[in-house]
């Protein structure tokens, strides 16, 4: 995303205004209460860790793409990359329309900003706390999503499809940035689905089976996919590249709102895990 600061910077600054009211108690119910409770609960050393640790893997690799290297081939003065390096199940889908990028950074920007308030209508003022509560964990979901995104992206360094195909593309603004090497995962997919699933779970754990959160699943399922087409046209990114981020985002937009359920419906227990020739962090939990 090379305008990845850009793009985040007025959602960050809103959602981290009110995420951190978000460790009060749950408010009481009353005729303003439009909803069940929440059904998490916050825990202030989980979660500040959550917040300190994720956002800035999420938001700082934006800063330091600049001083990366940038691609060895398909650039302003360099020869197209190799075809030959590319799967089989990607080379069917690689396109270069760079007119369908602004609208995919669009819906990166404003879709988390236009469904906040609306998901305040299901909880109603009088369950203010709730619904803040709820927002600080999708909020967690969509900077882990982004994290994970930059630590594979860092460890891949994927061209970017509009690589292989500079003379169709010679306009393309990015090619000699240190972005066009950062096509694996699809960010805009991973963030975009984070967001809508840890919303949608939340919903459908307010609420059971209901036209809610089958509404909220459908809506997720058709904006993520838009995002993927979007993504693969615009030649940012190969269709491997949309489904790992589809699972990325998927994984955190499940994972971290289960961290949350109130005491007694999911545990979790991490400790270290040392011994004479290895090291590391044991995770158990039952969800």
């Amino acid at each position: 995303m090379p305008s990845g600061v850009e793009t985040h910077r007025s959602q960050i600054v809103g959602v981290a205004a009110v995420c951190l009211l978000g460790f009060a108690a749950p408010a009481h119910a009353d005729k303003w209460s439009w909803g069940p409770e929440s059904p998490f609960q916050l825990d202030g050393t989980t979660d500040t860790g959550l917040i300190a640790l994720g956002v800035p893997l999420w938001l700082m690799p934006h800063f330091y793409d600049v001083q990366l290297d940038p691609p060895s081939c398909g650039t302003a003065t360099t020869a197209a990359c190799d075809l030959s390096k590319v799967p089989w199940f990607d080379r069917p889908f690689m396109y270069s329309n760079s007119g369908l990028r602004p609208a995919g950074d669009f819906m990166l920007t404003y879709g988390p900003l236009i469904a906040m308030p609306l998901l305040f209508l299901d909880y109603g003022p009088a369950r203010w706390r709730d619904y803040l509560t709820d927002l600080t964990i999708i909020f967690e979901s969509w900077a882990w999503s982004g994290a994970m995104t930059h630590m594979f992206r860092y460890a891949v360094r994927r061209p970017r499809p509009y690589l292989y195909t500079s003379v169709d593309t010679p306009n393309e603004p990015n090619r000699n940035d240190a972005d066009a090497t950062m096509s694996f995962p699809a960010g805009h997919v991973s963030e975009t689905v984070g967001f809508g699933v840890a919303l949608a779970y939340t919903i459908t754990v307010r609420h059971g089976l209901s036209w809610r959160s089958v509404a909220a699943w459908t809506g997720v399922a058709l904006f993520g996919l838009t995002m993927s087409v979007l993504r693969i046209g615009s030649g940012d990114h190969f269709l491997s590249d949309t489904v790992v981020g589809t699972l990325i985002g998927v994984s955190s937009g499940v994972l971290v709102p289960r961290l949350h359920r109130r005491v007694g419906s999911a545990t979790v227990a991490i400790a270290p895990l040392v011994s004479s020739d290895m090291g590391g962090v044991s995770l158990a939990g039952h969800f």
